[in-house]
């Protein structure tokens, strides 16, 4: 599942900003391209979450911003409990993302970190996966408990 986040890093090219937020009002509503991960354990309130998903047809990143060409993801802090991440796709052109806004059902895998910056080398405190979830209008929302839990 590493790989999920080595294709989905290659996959999304540029960089592009937004706004994080660790309530339920981002993607509360399963639409408005944000991914909403809700009851996550008290452990990683303060930490940080990043989102890669895929299908056959497109490559997601949840993150608050990606640079391409440095090679780093910002990350979206998690609190009480919850994180709303921004959704991503690829544009097309190989050089930016843009808001997604699609309805797509992928594999998703959720990486926990200690800091806002993830790289390559990056080394998360945990994955958590979902086989597939279905994402409605660039938006979707998962209790923590529905996703299967690894960690490192």
């Amino acid at each position: 599942m590493r790989s999920i986040a080595i294709i989905a890093l290659v996959a999304v090219i540029g960089f592009s900003f937004a706004a994080c937020s660790g309530d339920d009002s981002g993607g509360a509503a399963g639409g408005d391209g944000y991914f909403t991960l809700t009851d996550i354990p008290k452990e990683y309130d303060g930490k940080y979450a990043v989102l890669f998903a895929y299908n056959e047809d497109v490559d997601l990143i949840g993150a608050k911003e990606v640079n391409y060409t440095a090679k780093k993801i910002t990350l979206c802090q998690i609190s009480n409990g919850s994180v709303s991440l921004p959704m991503w796709i690829e544009n097309g052109d190989g050089h930016s993302v843009e808001k997604y806004s699609g309805n797509d059902e992928v594999k998703v895998a959720i990486e926990i970190f200690n800091s806002a910056s993830y790289t390559k080398s990056s080394d998360p405190l945990c994955y958590l996966y979902f086989e597939y979830i279905a994402f409605a209008k660039g938006g979707a929302k998962k209790s923590w408990s529905e996703g299967d839990l690894e960690k490192e």
